[in-house]
């Protein structure tokens, strides 16, 4: 997700107060990690959105909670966050393995 610059305070906000609990109260859900872009290798004008965030729920793709996740992005402050982006990539991936300490915390 890249937000405006002008607006990362209210984003990073509305995610500590807002989604990750919205998200949470999913089935399957597990966890969020969220990562903010500490350097790019990549051709100009191919840059990476700032921030990445990888929801991890306990399920298929086709399993997952659409109705959980619609209420997460029905908030007036998701509906706010999301409608000012400047860049956002949604895509879902299926689990193919695990190495090292994956039970690890961050």
């Amino acid at each position: 997700m890249q937000p405006p610059k002008s607006q990362e305070d209210d984003f990073n906000d509305w995610y500590r107060d807002e989604h990750y609990r919205t998200l949470s109260e999913c089935k399957h859900y597990v966890r969020t990690r969220r990562y903010k872009l500490a350097k790019t290798i990549a051709p100009p004008g191919d840059e990476a959105p700032t921030f990445l965030t990888i929801h991890e729920f306990d399920c298929g793709p086709g399993e997952l909670d659409a109705e959980g996740l619609g209420k997460s992005g029905a908030t007036e402050w998701s509906q706010k966050i999301m409608g000012n982006l400047e860049k956002n990539e949604t895509k879902v991936w299926g689990k193919m393995g695990g190495w090292g300490d994956i039970k690890a915390k961050f």
